[in-house]
């Protein structure tokens, strides 16, 4: 990952998916796929970034659409993996491109975050210039994040924005909510 992005400073690792389903109304398939999204991926992307980080001060910010679902999922088992690690040098956060206050996270992404041993709390936080500037990287869930992202920062900050299912599969597509 050095040889490509040189200095990394922050990781967005945003991840969480729930298909809308339960658990009993999944097939194996939406299962896998959200096991992949919500686990896999972000310990792929915590363990090539991790080394470089672990040597500065990073800050990694997640952008989904509300901040109720993939976003703080991903900020939550960042933190997870980076707290068994021993990297507390590196600052984890999420927020949403929509304004719609304060929320509470959406009931069945923690129903499945519960499920799968991690506690997802706290409220939506709206995404502001300040949060995205002071991120080393930002990692968003849809082209569509990106393009709010580059409404509200400078364009020499754009390098610093990365799509999540790049970073995780090496896939230039949209991970859906």
């Amino acid at each position: 990952a050095e040889d490509v992005f040189g200095k990394v400073d922050i990781l967005v690792n945003c991840a969480g998916s729930s298909k809308d389903k339960g658990v009993l109304d999944m097939n194996d398939e939406e299962w896998d796929f959200t096991i992949a999204t919500d686990e896999t991926s972000v310990f792929k992307m915590t363990r090539a970034f991790g080394n470089i980080m672990k040597k500065n001060n990073y800050k990694i910010c997640f952008v989904c659409t509300g901040n109720a679902c993939r976003s703080p999922f991903a900020e939550c088992v960042t933190n997870v993996f980076l707290n068994k690690e021993g990297l507390d040098n590196i600052e984890v956060y999420s927020c949403g491109t929509l304004d719609w206050g304060e929320n509470p996270r959406e009931e069945g992404m923690c129903h499945v975050a519960k499920l799968m041993g991690y506690e997802l709390t706290g409220v939506t936080t709206t995404m502001t210039r300040d949060l995205l500037e002071k991120a080393d990287l930002i990692i968003v869930f849809e082209t569509k994040h990106r393009n709010e992202i580059t409404r509200v920062l400078d364009y020499n900050q754009w390098n610093k924005i990365s799509l999540f299912n790049q970073l995780a599969f090496g896939e230039n597509k949209d991970m859906e909510d």
